[in-house]
Parts: C-alpha cells; structure tokens; sequence
C-alpha cells in the first residue's frame, strides 16, 4: 500500500496550449447553438459538432494521460474512474445547483408551480447520480441541463475503456469498435439526416449516442496511438495555428443547403482529426495564456450556460431578441468570465482537496 501523486492526475510534463484553445472555442460555439436566433439573429449550423470534436479530444487526451498506466498497471480502471469522476463532479455539481435554481425560478410564476417545483427537484437528485431524467414535456436525456448527456455517454465510455483495456490494447478489438459504432453512427445520421444525435431520451437516439461518442472517443485513442508517426508528417504542412484557425473556420461556417451532410462527415472524419493531430505538437508561442485561458473555460462554460439560456429566454426573450447580436455576445463574455472564475477559485481547489484525500487512502500496485 502507498500514495502516489501519479495516480490522481495525468501526465504534467507537456501541455497541449492549442488543444486547450480549440475546445474553449468550440464551447463557444455550443453556447452559440443554444442560444441561437433571439441571442444572434442567426443561428450557428455546424456549431454542434463541437461535441464530435470534444470526443475526438477527449479519446485523444485521456490515450495520453492514463492508458499507459492502466497498461502498465500503474492504476486500476476503478481508480481510473475515481480519477475521472474527480475530475469532471465539482463543476457537474454546481451546475445541477444552477440548473435547479434557475427551473425554479422560472416555473414559480406559472401554474401548478409548486407540484412542477417538487418533480424538478426530484429530477435534480437524480441527475445528481448521472441517472437520466426529464420533466414532463420534456424529450432530452436530462432535462434540466440539457450539455449533460455527452458527458454522461463520456463517463459511460470511459468506463467501458478502463475496465475493458486489456482487450482494447489489442489493436484489433479497438478497430473493430471504432469500425462498428463509426458505421452505425453513419447510419443513423443519414435516416435522420443529421449528426447531432444522442441527446433524447428515446431507443434510437440512445443508441445514437453511444455510437457518436464510442467512436469519437475511440477515433481519438488511435490518433493518440499512430501521433508519434503521423505528426511529422502533418506538421510539414500544417501549422497548430493552420489547424486551430481552420477547426474555428468549421464550426463557425454557414449552412451549404444540401451539402452539410458532406461537410460534417469530412469534419468529423478527416478535418478534425488531422487538426488535433497538428495541434498537438509542442509548440510555444505568446499567445499560450489566452489558449490555456480558453482550455480553463470550456467544461465550466459547457456545463454552466444552459441554464441561463433557459432562465432568460423564460423572462425577457422580447428584450434579447431585439437587442441581437448585442445580447449574444454579451452572454457569452460574461457567461465566459463566470466560468473562468469557477475553474480557478472553485473548481482547481476542490479537486485538489478530493485528490489530497484520495492519495491518502493510497492504491494498491
């Protein structure tokens, strides 16, 4: 039995400022699908393959950090999973209290208040569990944040990895999942004519989104896996700032009509994932602060702005609607801010704090 620093927290000796920078944006851009035309004046077309994009870099970071050690038996996929769970609950938390504040507040005006106030709650304490959960007239996976469902499938996903891993070091058995969900979530994007499924709490859209997020995740553990051979190659012809600017370019383009189908599986299949390969590269340049900055957002400003969406579109839609973009981009700096505080005064502390506690109870080699 002993304690060890290396086995509540991931590799520190290189960081990835690029990656950092492109999910900050692409938070931005899932904030942007949100709150959409009464923010805008427009609404964002490619904005949710932001999540596509999480999942790749999620695969992509997590390869990195713990596979090793899991190979290695360094850690157990329990205390993987500990690790994983420290590391994504104290924001997840805060944000089911905002969620369940804002419902609140929103549903103490209308009628049946108090009967519809008793079932949110409920609903709050089991999605406190990572149990989905909607209120009536409501078809999302958690209805009272509705960011939650990718990071459910994550956890899911992370789960299956860890405790599977002695087979998925096998090549083969990581191609044939990657093989599998990428042709069932193709499948399934084509009879529902988009890629921005798993969110609903029916069959299909279940079994839509653990296929969109087992193979994001997997597409990113193999990128991780062929980076040593792959990079030189890619970072002769694409710079970590080509690759950033290029991904931003993606996410932030208008709707082709009939040819967005194209683009998000060219995306999703090829565009991001050269992109993380180039921006992986270790590279340091001025602007590293404003792209850690950017890392330090993303999951607060994920998991935080949609119920402020909601509160607002609930109280003064008329107003936002009429002052767009201005509403819009006002949001996001200050919804931006409050995120950026949360992961520095709250967030950082308190895993620092579940971490301490947990190296004290020690592992098992």
């Amino acid at each position: 039995m002993q304690t060890s620093q290396e086995a509540i927290s991931p590799k520190s000796e290189c960081r990835f400022p690029f990656l950092d920078g492109i999910r900050g944006i692409a938070a931005i851009a899932v904030v942007m699908v949100h709150t959409g035309i009464p923010f805008w004046g427009f609404s964002l077309a490619r904005g949710t393959l932001a999540v596509d994009l999480f999942f790749l870099l999620s695969g992509f970071v997590i390869a990195y950090a713990y596979l090793g050690k899991l190979d290695d038996h360094e850690i157990t996929p329990l205390q993987f999973m500990k690790i994983r769970i420290i590391r994504l609950y104290p924001v997840y938390f805060i944000s089911i209290i905002l969620a369940l504040s804002c419902s609140i507040i929103s549903l103490s005006a209308g009628k049946d208040a108090h009967a519809l106030c008793k079932q949110t709650v409920f609903v709050a304490i089991l999605t406190a569990f990572f149990i989905p959960s909607r209120t009536p007239g409501e078809i999302f996976l958690f209805s009272i944040n509705k960011p939650y469902w990718s990071l459910f499938y994550e956890i899911i996903i992370n789960g299956v990895f860890s405790f599977s891993n002695k087979f998925f070091k096998k090549s083969i058995y990581l191609y044939i999942a990657f093989l599998v969900t990428g042709l069932l979530f193709a499948r399934m994007a084509m009879k529902y004519q988009t890629s921005n499924i798993g969110m609903a709490i029916i069959r299909a859209s279940v079994i839509g989104g653990i296929c969109r997020s087992f193979f994001g995740i997997c597409y990113g553990v193999i990128l991780y896996r062929y980076r040593s051979r792959l990079l030189p190659i890619i970072a002769r012809w694409i710079s970590p700032w080509t690759a950033l600017c290029f991904v931003t370019l993606v996410l932030f383009s208008p709707s082709i009509n009939h040819f967005d189908g194209f683009i998000d599986f060219i995306a999703i299949v090829l565009i991001f994932p050269i992109s993380i390969l180039a921006m992986s590269k270790v590279y340091q340049s001025r602007a590293d602060k404003v792209l850690f900055a950017l890392g330090s957002i993303s999951y607060p400003l994920y998991l935080l702005h949609y119920p402020f969406v909601k509160l607002l579109n609930n109280t003064g839609a008329s107003w936002i609607s009429s002052h767009a973009p201005w509403t819009g981009i006002l949001f996001v700096i200050l919804t931006s801010f409050i995120s950026y505080w949360v992961e520095k005064a709250y967030d950082i502390p308190i895993r620092k704090y579940l971490s301490s506690r947990f190296n004290q109870l020690g592992y098992k080699k």
